[in-house]
């Protein structure tokens, strides 16, 4: 089951309130959400609660909750959130004001935009190898002289000489 951003959402509000986090209130579970998670994971005072490597709480089935970590109920009625004791409402008020959450639709757009922005950079970049023999320069005595690379031999040219090969092997034996 996937945690949706505005669980995610207090969840980075909880760390950050704590201050294992330190990045943007959006909803998305990035690499600093993940190291914030980790740090309070480390920390005696996530006793009861079971470790996951950063990742996000699973609210659902989240048993024990860490020391100090409350369910609250969802503003939606769907479900529950997770505040923290020391969290007042003032401060949750403050917290979700100042939250840069985007709905799942926008992320998304946004996510594509940058992915074709990116592509298009790598393709306006890209090198495009030359097919062209390559010609060496040999100098001599006197002057220079400019030689094409000889073409390269074929898959069929090859096959024939190693069936001569094994043909004159056969016949010698």
């Amino acid at each position: 089951m996937q945690t949706k951003p505005i669980e995610l959402l207090y969840q980075q509000i909880v760390l950050k309130h704590l201050g294992y986090y330190s990045g943007k209130l959006d909803g998305i579970w990035s690499a600093k959400c993940r190291a914030g998670k980790c740090s309070f994971e480390n920390n005696p005072v996530y006793v009861p609660g079971l470790p996951n490597r950063g990742l996000p709480f699973t609210i659902e089935y989240l048993h024990p909750l860490p020391k100090g970590v409350i369910k609250i109920p969802n503003p939606d009625g769907k479900g529950s959130l997770l505040s923290h004791v020391s969290i007042t409402d003032s401060q949750m008020k403050e917290y979700l004001s100042k939250s840069e959450l985007r709905s799942t639709e926008v992320y998304q757009a946004e996510l594509r935009a940058n992915a074709d922005a990116r592509n298009a950079n790598k393709t306006k970049s890209a090198p495009v190898p030359s097919t062209e023999p390559k010609a060496e320069l040999f100098v001599a005595d006197g002057p220079v002289v400019e030689q094409k690379a000889p073409e390269p031999s074929t898959n069929e040219h090859n096959k024939n000489n190693h069936k001569n090969n094994h043909n004159k092997n056969r016949k010698n034996s």
